[in-house]
């Protein structure tokens, strides 16, 4: 929490520069959430409440909007915030654990959240549409939504007749793509966007609209470099399209400069999903035979892993929902839910996220430690939308490095030598004194069976491995390796 203390100390001079004049620009005029209170109802409260300093708060509608506009007195909260999510893949990754969250934070906060998923399709863009004669793509959405004559088109517009709040719409690469690729990439790509969002209006009436700005796949880091800046001149030129922007790729580059983004997946990292009497995965959505190749963050060049990295884009996207709604959210203490507040908010956070399916699941524990790398993050894009802010420098080492190297430090005081009998190997560095203090060093319970020693061929190397984890990190180098002349 201390680097979050010197976040808020550096920004709060351009807090308002960032977030209350860009985010928050015209948001009087913008707030315009449907209500299942009929007209009488919200008039009642409205009448109620006039004339006097408000306690009880007053269900946002258009009707009550406009009163508070002329009302200062008159304080708006939010009963219920009804969401749509429309996207792909991504869509399903960050609306994963929005439910366990909600019911984290729900001692604290009365607005009644719900989250809706649209009907989904792996790899669906948003609005990659060129122009007539050029290659597009007819299954975008922006397409299903302006053709009568596309069999899912009836399925939208039903969809969008019902009340909705807000609606998160997510693009595929289009934002981030180059030019060769053919999508509007960068800047142009607000073109097609402001299409995308005037169609959505007019089929759904009265809701808010938010663009998830796509995170930037885990290619190479010069390639990242580039699609980011593309993401940043989409944002920039789309910033009054929508009426906020949810940066995934900002999040996503920010928890990327912590150790995640650079400790690999183990190549085991799914347990028990290969069925070989059926030939088949129990989960198939991953780089099955060299995930190892991607961070702790993925779980392939474009998904995120399915625990730590689909929880930090989930989070992210409810704390920039709730940063836009500010003080309409209702707090059980009364308080008003502002910029700085968020960070103590979300850290009451406490599921851990766990996924498996059908006995396989994904191998790694969240920690407080993991926590403070997603909210530092997640509170920078907050504060710096459109720019990558690096985590504090104790997130950016793999801790269960600096435990491994505390370990082989100690292991040679012990002064071990392949001149000794694989017994004694064995003996000494299983001895209790050594497992109390390798317990000590990595901060958890380490056992016998944890430590092997291992003699090569040549009987001229022994390896010495202490079997661990921190989190989402799992040793695989032996710790020591001694070899005689």
């Amino acid at each position: 929490m201390r680097r979050l203390v010197e976040l808020l100390t550096i920004y709060t001079a351009i807090l308002f520069l960032v977030i209350s004049s860009a985010a928050f620009s015209g948001c009087a005029a913008k707030t315009n959430a449907k209500t299942k209170t009929d007209g009488k109802a919200v008039s009642e409260s409205i009448s109620e409440s006039a004339g006097k300093s408000v306690s009880e708060p007053v269900i946002e509608s258009d009707a009550s909007g406009r009163y508070a506009a002329a009302h200062e007195n008159v304080a708006l909260k939010l009963k219920e915030l009804r969401v749509l999510c429309v996207g792909n893949s991504h869509t399903d990754d960050y609306t994963y654990y929005l439910q366990d969250m909600l019911d984290d934070l729900e001692p604290q906060i009365r607005t009644k959240v719900s989250f809706t998923k649209a009907p989904m399709v792996g790899g669906r863009h948003l609005c990659y549409y060129m122009d007539e004669g050029e290659e597009y793509d007819p299954e975008c959405y922006l397409k299903i939504w302006t053709d009568p004559d596309h069999p899912e088109y009836e399925t939208y517009k039903q969809l969008f007749s019902q009340e909705w709040d807000l609606i998160v719409i997510q693009d595929w690469h289009e934002s981030t793509n180059t030019p060769d690729w053919k999508f509007p990439g960068g800047a142009p790509f607000a073109e097609v966007l402001g299409k995308t969002v005037s169609v959505l209006r007019d089929m759904a009436p009265g809701a808010q609209i938010a663009w998830f700005a796509d995170w930037v796949d885990s290619e190479n880091v010069y390639e990242r470099e580039v699609l980011y800046q593309d993401s940043v001149e989409a944002m920039k030129a789309a910033r009054d399209l929508p009426d906020f922007i949810i940066p995934a790729s900002t999040v996503l580059a920010n928890a990327r400069t912590s150790y995640l983004g650079k400790t690999r997946n183990p190549s085991d990292v799914f347990q028990n999903n290969y069925v070989a009497s059926e030939d088949r995965y129990i989960f198939s959505d991953f780089a099955k035979e060299d995930i190892s190749q991607y961070p702790l963050l993925s779980r392939d060049a474009t998904h995120l892993s399915l625990e730590l990295g689909r929880y930090l884009i989930g989070e992210a996207v409810l704390a920039h929902i709730f940063n836009w709604y500010g003080d309409k959210i209702w707090l059980t203490d009364g308080e008003a839910l502002t910029t700085e507040k968020l960070p103590s908010v979300f850290a009451q956070l406490h599921t851990d996220p766990v996924w498996e399916m059908e006995g396989a699941y994904w191998k790694g524990e969240m920690t407080a430690e993991l926590r403070g790398i997603l909210l530092e993050s997640i509170y920078a894009s907050l504060v710096l939308p459109m720019q990558i802010t690096p985590v504090s420098e104790r997130y950016q080492t793999d801790p269960l490095e600096e435990a491994m190297l505390s370990m082989e430090e100690y292991f040679r005081s012990l002064n071990l030598d392949t001149s000794m009998s694989d017994k004694e190997l064995s003996g000494r560095c299983r001895d209790l004194k050594v497992l109390n203090e390798l317990s000590s060093i990595l901060g958890s319970n380490i056992e016998e069976e944890q430590i092997r020693v291992v003699r090569e061929a040549d009987h001229k190397t022994v390896s010495v491995y202490v079997d661990c984890h921190m989190g989402y990190s799992f040793s695989s180098e032996p710790v020591l390796r001694i070899r005689s002349d």
